[in-house]
């Protein structure tokens, strides 16, 4: 199943990478290195809601973990949608973006689903939008990392590090990635435009 590559980083074989639902499989490119392949099906599962990656279905098949309870609170099971919406952690880097991007703080989000519909409706028009769009895919990915380094490394990372980490993360992928002009790094941390 997991190949070793030239870079002695572990990947998914070419086997695997093609199980892909009909739902995803438009995300992922051909061309693309498996290692990526393999992250873009994980991360559309999950903001799909996929519930598998929450510890507590695969404790329920069967995998043997230290603890179902979220590592970030450790107040509730760690399910996908407690992960990303739910977690008093995740509420609070949360309600920083939307104070940030200057958008209505929710008083909580039911689901990944519903946190995203919120960024579509409430993101403003146009390129504004799309800028909104991505700064909660940035959130996502973002918490998601962090959750690794906490079971994985043992790592803290505050909520505080997770929302300035997301401010420079959405910086870079616009400014390198797309036709939005951005007026630079001092507007965009006060997500001040003219």
């Amino acid at each position: 199943m997991y190949l070793r590559n030239p870079c002695n980083i572990f990947i998914l074989s070419e086997s695997v990478c093609c199980d892909i639902g009909s739902s995803k499989s438009r995300l992922i490119s051909e061309t693309s290195p498996l290692c990526f392949r393999n992250h873009i099906r994980v991360y559309s599962d999950i903001i799909s809601g996929d519930e598998r990656w929450g510890c507590d279905t695969l404790c329920h098949k069967g995998v043997v973990v230290a603890s179902t309870l979220c590592p970030s609170c450790g107040m509730a099971e760690e399910t996908v949608d407690h992960m990303f919406a739910k977690c008093v952690v995740a509420k609070t880097i949360w309600w920083q973006i939307c104070r940030w991007v200057k958008i209505p703080i929710p008083i909580s989000f039911a689901s990944v689903g519903k946190m995203l519909d919120f960024a579509k409706e409430n993101g403003g028009e146009g390129n504004m939008k799309k800028v909104i769009n991505l700064i909660f895919h940035a959130t996502i990915w973002r918490i998601w990392l962090a959750r690794n380094d906490k079971v994985f490394k043992g790592i803290n990372t505050s909520w505080y590090k997770v929302v300035e980490e997301v401010k420079e993360l959405s910086f870079l992928w616009i400014s390198n990635r797309s036709r939005f002009n951005m007026a630079g790094w001092e507007m965009w941390k006060n997500f001040q435009f003219s």
